[in-house]
């Protein structure tokens, strides 16, 4: 039951977050967001806490996460339901119930529920409304409605966003500029970055990437070969400790902007690890 579990959140959190190709990081929140995770309880405390008290919304809201958790969107928004009714401005069940439309692909309905949310104006569910919205544009390939919400969550006060969410979101706008062929939006976002050294490999990917758009490929080649040194010089120091993909596609962009340049030679040697790479990865998923 705990791998079921486990999987059905990762298969629903990678299936929005990657939808859009866009790899973005996680964000935290330090805790204050709704967390779709099993609860403390176990099924029977919870079925107990409702026979006990059938008015207690936030017994039905807990029901709700421990379905959802496991997969189970269409018991978990029946609850929801419950606990709305209780108390329609309970943000935790709004949030959740937009979990579990999304997970059907009701996005429309999803967003009604967070835009809810917003209206509340419910600091404690605030900054996971927003994120999930801007998750459920992605999947829907609606990149121009996300730089917006980004914005909201970097500026609204109390709402639960620390340094290391800041970082991400700096990072993850970035990616989404790039996805809408504004390069020099994303390279402002990327110079916001203030531990550039800790994610110095993807913020090298993301400048090479924009200054390829830019057509600037002296630029993009400089960006990528110095995140590649650094890469190579990480796993000398840490063996495999590494983040593989970002290194697959490092060296897929330096290929690319090689062949641009008109140089077959280092672009076939790059397409070459590119390709060792991403075998790595393959077989760490499937090993």
């Amino acid at each position: 039951m705990k791998n079921f579990l486990s999987k059905s959140l990762v298969l629903f959190c990678f299936g929005l977050i990657m939808a859009g190709s866009a790899n973005l990081a996680a964000l935290g929140f330090e805790c204050k967001a709704y967390r779709i995770k099993p609860p403390s309880q176990t099924m029977n405390q919870l079925n107990e806490r409702i026979k006990s008290n059938p008015s207690d919304a936030q017994a039905f809201c807990d029901r709700g996460q421990a379905y959802l958790s496991a997969g189970e969107s269409e018991e978990a928004i029946k609850d929801y339901d419950r606990a709305l009714a209780l108390n329609a401005k309970l943000g935790d069940a709004l949030t959740g119930r937009a979990y579990g439309l999304a997970m059907e692909r009701r996005y429309s309905d999803a967003i009604a529920d967070l835009d809810r949310v917003q209206a509340l104006n419910d600091h404690h569910a605030m900054a996971q409304a927003l994120y999930q919205k801007s998750l459920i544009y992605q999947d829907l390939k609606q990149y121009d409605k996300i730089p917006e919400l980004y914005d909201r969550l970097l500026t609204t006060k109390d709402i639960g966003v620390g340094p290391v969410d800041r970082e991400n979101l700096h990072e993850n706008k970035a990616k989404i500029f790039l996805l809408l062929k504004k390069p020099d939006a994303a390279l402002r976002e990327l110079a916001l970055l203030k531990d550039c050294q800790r994610r110095n490999l993807e913020v090298g990917l993301l400048k090479g990437k924009a200054l390829g758009l830019k057509a600037d490929w002296q630029g993009a080649e400089r960006a990528l070969t110095v995140a590649i040194e650094q890469g190579k010089a990480d796993i000398k120091r840490r063996g495999e400790q590494l983040d593989r993909q970002t290194m697959s596609e490092l060296y897929g962009a330096r290929a690319a902007v090689y062949e641009k340049l008109g140089q077959a030679g280092k672009a076939k040697a790059d397409r070459a690890e590119e390709l060792k790479f991403k075998n790595r990865v393959f077989k760490v998923l499937y090993d």
